[in-house]
């Protein structure tokens, strides 16, 4: 059951004292003050992750991008479109042409002539009357080379819009809303632009029913942000040095911040609350207040706040649950999902709709295929049926398909039907040595009209190919792979993701864990809920104990370690699971045996992997900072693929300057079994000239016995 508490909605100040600290906060609930007008450039590369620029190709081609209006902002002027763009030189001014649209109202038609050639540019307002909530920024180009007579192919006909084209926004940012319904706006605009940001404040450590809380919080915080990520700023002790949103956790008896802001309306013993209110020094941002009466009521108000939606009951400025059942986690909206279990699965089960593709220059359908970390696709157990239909009206000559698996093409097939086709398939054979955890097939169609005339305009949008979603992918494959090895971890945080969504995941943190380590464990965790495939996160936050691992010998673990060690970390250095380091001198060792010592002068992190000490088909992994800033930033790189396309071995070191330095000083097991079928086919593979040798030396034996037989049976054997 939750009940709400609406909070009167005037304007008012309250001054409560911070206990302990004699630290007055001016408390403003539902107060809307007013906020300076703000100017941002948003080139299309930072705003909207345009990681190349756009090309335009052919006589007539278009492209779009799509880019939102944020909720939290009352625009004051039409934003600015501000096109960077260059064409070819070649092209015929009279003819050539570059239109911008938004939501298919036209803003201006540029010629493309010698000035704009090279560093061409447009400003163009966009009507505010014309912007939704999403928009589509859409460009379209008629180009030609020749008064009369062109070939659509010539290399010559291209125009480029370049990543650096931006629209400047103008607005006032709307007061910050205290509504839970709406929650998680305004911590989290679904249409806005950046991640989403939290600053974790307690004036002291964080208890065990607090890490409990974070839990489940960092996992669905990453769900809400998705690809737009959560950042966390660094901790604080006051809401003063908090220069995000803050994010207040605890009970009365664990962080005084909660009695502080809870002053006359604190919680029952095993009831739970939720508030959300103003930042009383920037109210730009706000305050998300997750407390409980005790460690009981604490875990239901976290709970509310990261379930699915049949538990998004809260409402008002603050809400009291009093009891949760059958906790159910944000489900994940990973774009590319892990390949379901089976051998054979559709385009849907991976997230695939149909898709069509239309014109000369037709972009390829992309379809990733994920798989855990330790896929091992058997020997010719791989195939796709491609299920597909394409339009009338094609030269059957030129026109064709084409399947490329991670870049190397595998079939091209001819669209030979100048009719067309509703619906046909193909079926492809997938080399298993191409196969790996992380991969892209791609279908590319070629179109060509009939009947081109050179001399005649001719549209090609009524030229299409399409591939069906139940099209369909066979494999069959088994799970084994070396460990230590970090360069796993790009797969999706492998086997963290997965062990989250089965036997769970133990986050170990310091003894006296602080809100360094704790807003590192939440980064991870974070990330963690993004890539974890299904609905379920199964991420446990503890401090450290000497039992801790040996009581959860199921679980894989992550162990935080900062300057001062603990009990776990220091068990492991001792028999050599891990590497040990002093505050100046570096050791690495193996068995016992010293392989490097060294002084360092600078901070630095690592991340480490080695064989769970009480369960060898279990790894831990070691995220190590010397000071807290160096911990927060080792978690934050776990969710940058730059760095994780760097790590391989089992030890990783993570310099100031953003280097990566990998070593491999462990010694690898393997996890998982091999099929008697596949060791057989690497077998083969592998001695086939032995086995070819074999095999006519039975032949040879063979033949010798049946005429041994014959001879014998009166037959004639010569």
């Amino acid at each position: 059951m939750i009940s709400q508490t609406h909070a009167d909605r005037k304007p008012r100040v309250r001054a409560v004292g911070l206990a302990g600290r004699g630290l007055a906060l001016v408390m403003l609930a539902g107060y809307s003050p007013n906020l300076a007008a703000e100017t941002w450039e948003m080139t299309l590369e930072e705003g909207l992750n345009l990681g190349a620029d756009i090309m335009l190709q052919g006589v007539t081609d278009f492209d779009h991008l799509d880019f939102s209006t944020p909720q939290r902002w009352d625009l004051t002027a039409d934003p600015i479109l501000n096109l960077k763009f260059d064409h070819s030189a070649v092209l015929i001014p009279e003819r050539s042409t570059l239109t911008v649209l938004v939501n298919d109202s036209p803003l201006a038609t540029v010629r493309l002539d010698a000035a704009t050639a090279s560093g061409g540019q447009l400003s163009v307002p966009i009507p505010r009357s014309v912007l939704q909530d999403y928009n589509r920024l859409q460009y379209h180009v008629v180009q030609h080379v020749g008064p009369e007579c062109e070939d659509p192919f010539d290399p010559a006909l291209w125009s480029r819009v370049l990543a650096k084209t931006s629209i400047t926004w103008t607005y006032d940012v709307r007061p910050f809303a205290t509504e839970l319904l709406d929650f998680p706006y305004p911590y989290f605009d679904p249409t806005g632009y950046g991640p989403l940001e939290f600053t974790l404040v307690d004036p002291g450590g964080l208890s065990a029913g607090e890490l409990d809380a974070l839990s489940w919080l960092g996992p669905a915080f990453g769900r809400i942000a998705t690809y737009r990520e959560l950042e966390m700023a660094a901790p604080a002790s006051t809401l003063d040095g908090a220069t995000t949103h803050a994010l207040v956790v605890g009970t009365p008896a664990s962080n005084p911040l909660v009695a502080a802001l809870l002053v006359g309306a604190l919680p029952a013993a095993g009831e739970g609350l939720v508030r959300t209110m103003v930042h009383p020094f920037d109210p730009r941002f706000g305050i998300l207040l997750v407390a409980g009466g005790d460690d009981a009521g604490l875990r239901k108000a976290a709970i509310a706040v990261a379930s699915d939606d049949r538990y998004e009951l809260l409402s008002g400025v603050q809400s009291s649950i009093r009891e949760v059942r059958d906790p159910i986690h944000r489900p994940t909206v990973d774009p590319s999902p892990l390949a379901p279990a089976g051998e054979t699965f559709p385009l849907t089960r991976i997230g695939i709709d149909d898709h069509t593709v239309r014109g000369f220059y037709s972009a390829p359908i992309e379809v990733p295929l994920t798989f855990e970390g330790d896929t091992k696709v058997r020997v010719d157990a791989a195939s796709f049926t491609l299920r597909y239909a394409y339009g009338a009206g094609l030269d059957t000559r030129l026109s064709s398909m084409e399947v490329r698996l991670n870049g190397v093409a595998l079939r091209s097939q001819a669209l030979d039907d100048p009719d067309g086709e509703a619906l046909t398939e193909l079926k492809v054979r997938l080399p298993h040595d191409l196969l790996r955890p992380s991969n892209k097939l791609l279908v590319q169609f070629h179109l060509f009209p009939a009947d081109f005339d050179p001399c005649r305009f001719t549209t090609d949008r009524a030229i299409w190919g399409t591939v069906f979603a139940n099209s369909e992918f066979s494999v069959v494959r088994d799970h084994f792979t070396m460990l230590p090895e970090l360069a796993l971890l790009r797969h999706d945080l492998w086997p963290l993701n997965i062990a989250a969504a089965g036997q769970g995941v133990t986050f170990v943190l310091p003894e006296e864990t602080d809100t360094a380590s704790g807003t590192a464990a939440m980064l991870l965790a974070a990330q963690l809920g993004v890539v974890t495939p299904g609905n379920q996160v199964d991420i446990r936050m503890v401090p450290a104990s000497a039992t801790v691992l040996s009581a959860n010998p199921e679980r894989d673990a992550v162990l935080f370690v900062e300057s001062n060690p603990n009990p776990i970390w220091t068990a492991l250095t001792r028999d050599g699971t891990i590497t040990a380091s002093g505050d100046s001198e570096r050791l690495l060792q193996r068995t016992g045996l010293e392989l490097l010592r060294a002084s360092v002068g600078t901070r630095y992190a690592t991340i480490e992997e080695a064989a769970h000490p009480n369960a060898p088909s279990r790894s831990i992994l070691v995220v190590r900072g010397s000071d807290g800033a160096a911990l927060i930033d080792a978690a934050a790189a776990m969710a940058r693929p730059d760095v994780l396309f760097q790590l391989s071995g089992n030890l990783a070191v993570l310099t100031p300057s953003g280097g990566v330095n990998t070593l491999a000083v462990a010694e690898q097991r393997q996890v998982g079994t091999v099929s008697v079928l596949s060791r057989g086919y690497s077998f083969l593979k592998q001695q086939w000239l032995l086995v070819t040798f074999g095999a006519l030396l039975g032949a040879l034996v063979l033949t010798r016995l049946v005429r041994g037989w014959a001879r014998n049976n009166g037959g004639q054997a010569e």
